[in-house]
């Protein structure tokens, strides 16, 4: 959907760095939950890789 090619466009913009679905709702001004459904969608699709940083949530970022 829109909110997923918002993502992607976002990441590709910042290919070094991870997010997590809060961060990037910030910055895509939706919702967590629409950023968590997008994510869903491009992990499928193998398009984001879904990483977990020590002491932090699962943070995501474009696949290499």
């Amino acid at each position: 959907g829109p909110t997923a090619q918002r993502v992607i466009n976002f990441l590709q913009q910042h290919r070094t760095d991870r997010f997590t679905p809060e961060e990037l709702a910030e910055h895509l001004d939706c919702t967590p939950q629409e950023v968590r459904a997008a994510l869903h969608t491009l992990e499928e699709r193998n398009l984001v890789e879904r990483s977990k940083v020590a002491g932090a949530s699962e943070v995501y970022s474009l696949r290499r």
